[in-house]
């Protein structure tokens, strides 16, 4: 970058994730039916980078990059494993973390 610096702020980032487990069950005398919905659901929240270009410590350019979270939630299908679904879950938000950094470096690099 021709002696310039590039510093990055990382302001924001998706990390919070809830489990829901909603259901009811009634009893009708001697029969019980019921009903349960199982779910990881993530908060959305965007990724949002703050960058400042500097040279020989002068201040060239700044800005703010946000990149939207593309997260979804994840339902319990049933005879599956709950343990299996959260951390398959988890799994693809770390991915779609990767994905929006990729995002935000290649929005970076137009602006430069």
């Amino acid at each position: 970058m021709n002696g310039r610096t590039v510093e990055l702020s990382l302001d924001s980032i998706p990390y919070v994730v809830d489990s829901d487990d909603k259901g009811y069950f009634i009893w009708v005398i001697l029969f019980g039916f019921g009903q349960e919905a199982i779910s990881v659901q993530p908060q959305t929240r965007n990724m949002v980078v703050s960058y400042k270009i500097a040279d020989n410590g002068a201040l060239i350019k700044s800005g703010i990059i946000t990149v939207p979270d593309v997260s979804k939630p994840v339902y319990l299908k049933e005879f599956h494993s709950r343990k299996k679904m959260t951390w398959g879950s988890l799994e693809k938000r770390d991915e779609n973390i990767a994905a929006g950094s990729r995002a935000v470096i290649d929005q970076l690099i137009t602006k430069l």
